[in-house]
Formats: structure tokens, sequence, C-alpha cells
């Protein structure tokens, strides 16, 4: 049997900022640091969370339409009709990931 050997880049703090500030987008840091997008996203919003004022890339259209809340109240009444709907308290927000990019 073969043994697969994966090895890991370690990146510090310290050069992910600097790829991170002076990149156009995230790709690129994801590229310079042969890390992968979403680690690289999930990274700066760690870091934001400890008050690194990092900058924000301009949102990426992932091919999405904006949505307005018609679209949503249509959603809801689907949900109700093919099931129990949570208490209205129970819904978190959550921060868009995409808002990174």
């Amino acid at each position: 049997m073969d043994e697969v050997t994966t090895t890991k880049t370690v990146t510090s703090d310290s050069d992910f900022v600097i790829a991170w500030q002076t990149a156009n987008n995230a790709d690129e840091v994801s590229e310079a640091l042969t890390l992968q997008r979403a680690s690289v996203i999930q990274r700066a919003c760690g870091l934001r969370n400890k008050g690194v004022r990092l900058k924000k890339f301009p949102r990426v259209n992932n091919g999405r339409q904006a949505r307005g809340d018609d679209y949503y109240v249509n959603l809801l009444e689907v949900a109700a009709q093919h099931g129990d709907l949570c208490d209205a308290k129970v819904v978190k927000e959550t921060e868009p990931t995409d808002e990174d990019e």
C-alpha cells in the first residue's frame, strides 16, 4: 500500500496580512499563499473578529441575482405549504460569506 504524504503550508499572520493588503481580490491571496480561497476568506474574517482592520474586496457576482423582499415572502409561503415553520425568534441572522471577496 502506498502512503500519501500531504504537506501543509503554514503562513504566519504577518505574511497573510501583507498578502491580503497588497492583493486585489481573495483569489490573488489564495494563489500567492497556495491556500484554498475559502480558507483565505475565513482567515480574513477571523482576523477581523480579533480587531485587525483588513480591507474588504469588492463583491464578486457569482451569477446570483439580487433578490427583493417579495422573493423571500414567496419562499416563506412555499415553506409553509410543505411543512411546519420554526418560531420567528429562532431564526438567526448570519454574516454573508461572500462579503469578503
